[in-house]
């Protein structure tokens, strides 16, 4: 039987928005402690402050200058001005009594921090259309309204974007549709990867991937060199509200890079500060140093840095050389997750950076066997989250976590690297009819044929 294309549309017009109410609901229920509270005092500063002492502003509510990249800001910005002014909702209501009163007191009450996770979530919504064309086109259109609800109501999507409000899937978005664009467009794919970088930098471990397969693609030429140069102005020009004093933008740019953004990265002196991996599973989560030598001879930043390059050389090496009989989201798993799981400083959410990818991989095989590990994959993902977001506030997710050396941490920690390495094993032999994807651009797939 063929449905309609006008009921495909209601249907899942229907499933966004009812997927965003629930977002909205249950948002109201997240600890409103820690990173959203960063973020709010940034919003509530880039609102109502000039733009060119923004990162440089001495007084802080919560003593934290601003960390972040540019567009991200912008979007806190987008959330103070929707704060500011929610009061067009009450002159709706006056007119026409909608929305109904309890919806405008629940709204009033929790806005603050409804307005901080209103990106995250839009980022949801829009990456599960995304996933549900491209399950659509390769499977069918049933598959991929499936693919759709289970990354929409993935406990890992909800605790991350609706209770904690993190930013990492709305820079995993660009990031994602990036590489799937390359192919077919070589203008719009650089941008929209630049466009990640200046959310949320986490995307940063996707760059070597990017750059071979955008260069495997369209090689160096004036379309190639275009696209370099409008990213690196699209750069520059996001930071031009910042620009402070004198400074030229090139030198304003500079300086907030290097005193602001870079030393963010000071979670790298840990070998794992929260993220359940090689160096969780070796040493002590959040405590033991990167620096400190290993055996002697070798620091275990360096050995960190070494597992990296050898992983992204053989993942780029396969690439090179099966990229028509291998999907390119199986190419950002691996890329993203072998990062995640060998280098130092990772934090327990920059997994999310392949969430897109794993997902559309998840529902495009035919293995059973890649099923259940993915499965697993995300259970554990979401234990990490779990203990990330609750260790310094409860004792006993602290004592049952660390208790006995760090025991069940390991544990998880051993996991998670046998369930990647099978993975790896399973995903770069499978057969083309398996999982492989034309990537071809997303005007050519039509969502409700």
């Amino acid at each position: 039987m063929v449905v309609p294309k006008a009921f495909q549309k209601i249907k899942i017009i229907t499933i966004l928005f009812l997927s965003f109410i629930f977002y909205l609901y249950l948002s109201q229920y997240g600890n409103q402690n820690g990173d959203i509270n960063v973020h709010l005092d940034w919003a509530q500063s880039i609102f109502k402050h000039p733009l060119n002492d923004f990162y440089f502003r001495s007084k802080w509510r919560l003593t934290n200058p601003p960390t972040q990249p540019s567009l991200l800001n912008f979007l806190l910005y987008g959330s103070q001005y929707i704060y500011q002014h929610r009061y067009f909702l009450y002159q709706l209501h006056n007119l026409f009594k909608i929305p109904p009163t309890s919806v405008l007191l629940f709204l009033d009450q929790h806005c603050p921090y409804l307005s901080i996770k209103f990106w995250p979530i839009l980022a949801v919504l829009v990456s599960s259309l995304f996933i549900y064309l491209t399950v659509k086109t390769r499977k069918n259109n049933q598959t991929g309204l499936l693919a759709m609800l289970f990354f929409l109501f993935n406990p890992l999507i909800i605790f991350q974007t609706s209770f904690w409000g993190q930013f990492d899937i709305v820079s995993a978005l660009p990031a994602t549709l990036s590489i799937f664009l390359i192919p077919s467009q070589p203008i719009l794919s650089p941008i929209l990867f630049t466009v990640s970088l200046l959310i949320k930098p986490t995307t940063a471990v996707l760059i070597p991937l990017y750059l071979t397969v955008y260069i495997k693609q369209h090689s160096i030429n004036k379309k190639g060199l275009c696209a370099f140069l409008l990213s690196l102005s699209l750069v520059f020009l996001s930071f031009y509200p910042f620009k402070s004093g004198s400074q030229n933008l090139v030198q304003s740019t500079l300086e907030i890079f290097q005193h602001r953004i870079a030393p963010a990265s000071k979670g790298t002196v840990r070998a794992s500060v929260s993220a359940f991996n090689l160096y969780s599973l070796l040493f002590r989560i959040g405590l033991d140093n990167a620096s400190q030598p290993l055996a002697g001879f070798i620091k275990i930043n360096h050995l960190s840095f070494l597992l990296v390059l050898i992983s992204q050389s053989l993942i780029i090496y396969h690439y090179l050389h099966r990229y028509q009989k291998t999907s390119i989201f199986t190419y950002i798993f691996l890329s993203s997750q072998s990062i995640f799981l060998l280098a130092t400083g990772m934090l327990e959410r920059y997994f999310l950076v392949s969430i897109i990818a794993s997902t559309i991989i998840l529902f495009n095989t035919k293995k059973r066997s890649i099923k259940r590990l993915i499965l697993t994959h995300y259970l554990i993902a979401f234990i990490n989250l779990f203990y990330a977001f609750y260790f310094r506030s409860s004792y006993r997710i602290l004592n049952l976590f660390q208790s006995h050396n760090f025991l069940l941490i390991r544990f998880l920690s051993l996991f998670n690297l046998i369930i990647f390495l099978s993975l790896v094993k399973q995903l770069l032999k499978i057969p083309t009819s398996h999982l492989s994807f034309n990537q071809t651009s997303l005007n050519q797939h039509k969502i409700f044929r």
